[in-house]
């Protein structure tokens, strides 16, 4: 059997770098061979007709041009190494170096060698650019709009003006074992907010998953998200669902003006940030976007208002009318209009059966049947609201634990 080639173990370092990424600079790239001839080779000049150089060049999607190569560095250790020009620019190359602790093949970091001069780490990411194009074919199969155009040109083209909100918007989910549907819904609300992450933070809090699979989807396949700045993650110990102590705790850690509970089943739609700060400028004390099934607990009320009533109300059953409650107190306190009524375009959902709204919460024979639950809450709600009592859980401390998880410095142009 030959010995491979020199120029073949070159490709094999460089092979995994091809395909598409999210870069952090240049937004969408493709990386792809170059076969022949030199990095910058003048117009004009004759290929040579020597065996391919392992050279990958680096192209922006969005203005279809190049904008730099990968290539290996021999020494004592071999090197790959991105050397990257601005579209047009006389500057010298930007180079940066592969960190081969800290990539994958999904996520490459390459961190700068002359960093004072050329700025911070880029970022290459290739998992979330995944999750996005098979959320969208799977809600598109089932009969769901993924609304993406607008979002995607701004994921394309990293240069584009970010547009602002005239409120800074926290999106809470809470999940627990919802990965076969926070998989499919969290990338496309992560693109809506996309255009919008100087005023909106996507909070998401998983209260103890035992699926193996949610916790490992937020961290490494939505982690150019965490990375821009987008999106925050926090992870919980908790042994069962209960959808006030959960929402509760993705509440609690966002800090923006305008607080939207978003379950981990709801996709939001390409106008829906625009729109809640519309309702809240018109007036609204608390904004309901409830039109079909799934979607009765998209609500948004300020946050000053939802602490002061300390949120959902934690002492009763782990389901059932926990949303209708929150609502008639917020409006209660008298500071505005109930903006309730969606549409089909910004109140989505992927339903779930009567069987999965109850299936993580704390065994017990009535919750087989969720009309005892709810019948049961919507008693103990009514009392407590003729009794005038708008805040709850009052005296009692927040649980669960939270952990943060961080992955380093915002990197890219601010």
């Amino acid at each position: 059997m030959a010995e491979p080639s020199p120029e073949s173990e070159d490709w094999a370092l460089l092979e995994k770098l091809q395909g598409r990424f999210c870069s952090s600079t240049w937004g969408l790239v493709q990386v792809r061979r170059k076969e022949n001839g030199e990095p910058g080779q003048a117009k004009g000049r004759k290929k040579a007709p020597c065996r391919a150089r392992a050279v990958l060049e680096v192209w922006e999607e969005e203005r279809r041009c190049r904008v730099g190569f990968v290539r290996l560095v021999k020494g004592d250790l071999p090197r790959i190494q991105l050397a990257c020009t601005p579209s047009g620019s006389c500057e010298a190359p930007g180079v940066w170096s592969l960190d081969p602790e800290c990539s994958t093949t999904d996520h490459v970091r390459w961190v700068p060698d002359q960093p004072a001069k050329k700025g911070g780490t880029e970022i290459w990411d290739g998992a979330f650019l995944k999750s996005i194009e098979k959320a969208a074919l799977w809600v598109i199969q089932h009969g769901l709009l993924p609304q993406l155009d607008e979002a995607w040109r701004y994921l394309r083209d990293v240069k584009a003006v970010r547009r602002s909100l005239p409120y800074t918007v926290g999106l809470c989910t809470a999940t627990m074992n919802r990965f076969w549907q926070i998989r499919r819904a969290l990338p496309l609300t992560l693109m809506h907010a996309w255009p919008y992450r100087g005023s909106c933070k996507v909070h998401v809090v998983d209260l103890g998953s035992k699926d193996n699979n949610t916790f490992s989807f937020l961290v490494n396949s939505c982690r150019f998200a965490m990375e821009a700045g987008l999106l925050c993650v926090y992870r919980a110990k908790e042994e069962f669902w209960h959808a006030s102590v959960g929402k509760n705790t993705a509440h609690r850690v966002a800090d923006e003006d305008i607080l939207v509970n978003v379950d981990s089943d709801n996709l939001i739609g390409a106008e829906f940030l625009q729109d809640v700060c519309k309702r809240f400028e018109e007036g609204a004390a608390v904004a309901q976007y409830e039109h079909g099934q799934g979607t009765c607990g998209r609500i948004a009320a300020k946050r000053v208002d939802f602490m002061e009533i300390r949120g959902y109300d934690e002492d009763a059953w782990p389901m059932g009318c926990q949303d209708t409650d929150l609502v008639l107190r917020l409006k209660s306190l008298g500071r505005g209009t109930h903006s309730k009524g969606g549409c089909r375009a910004l109140s989505q959902a992927i339903l779930n059966s009567q069987a999965q709204k109850v299936e993580h919460c704390k065994p017990d024979a009535d919750l087989r049947r969720l009309a005892s639950p709810l019948a049961r809450n919507a008693e103990i709600f009514d009392r407590r609201r003729r009794e005038g009592k708008l805040v709850r859980n009052d005296g009692k401390a927040p649980h669960p634990t939270l952990y943060w998880f961080s992955v380093g410095p915002r990197v890219g142009p601010e």
